[in-house]
């Protein structure tokens, strides 16, 4: 019995999973925050089209196009920047009644299409965008 106690692993520190922790998650958090930062830069404002939120002085947000717990990335080409009301407003890309989907493998940092909802519950494309920010409507 003794020789088992001797052979045995050593006990972590006290904290130390708690330390590694918090430090795995600062650079994930460190890496979020440049990538946010990217998409401010990339985009400026709200990329939903002919929105109004200018207008209202809607505070501005980084959105997850696919979200994080369907796999989404903390990648540029998986955010965009949209106002409060688009990303998580009624309707909105949280409340699940608006989509967005690339056009391209580069993802959000070429140009998206953008859908809503149609009173039977289907997907409708609204507008698509020629390049970054410029929308044409659908129809137009």
């Amino acid at each position: 019995m003794n020789h088992l106690i001797r052979n045995a692993e050593p006990k972590p520190a006290k904290g130390s999973l708690a330390m590694e922790r918090r430090v795995r998650m600062a650079k994930v958090s460190s890496h979020e925050l440049a990538e946010k930062r990217k998409v401010r830069l990339r985009d400026r404002v709200c990329r939903w089209p002919f929105c109004s939120c200018k207008k209202w002085k809607l505070r501005l947000e980084v959105a997850h196009v696919v979200s994080k717990s369907l796999g989404g990335s903390n990648d540029a080409d998986n955010l965009i920047l949209l106002c409060v009301s688009r990303h998580q407003g009624r309707p909105s890309l949280h409340s699940g009644d608006l989509k967005i989907e690339p056009q391209t493998s580069a993802g959000t940092n070429g140009p998206v299409d953008f859908f809503s909802r149609d009173e039977s519950g289907r997907w409708q494309v609204i507008a698509s965008e020629k390049s970054i920010g410029i929308s044409v409507a659908v129809g137009a």
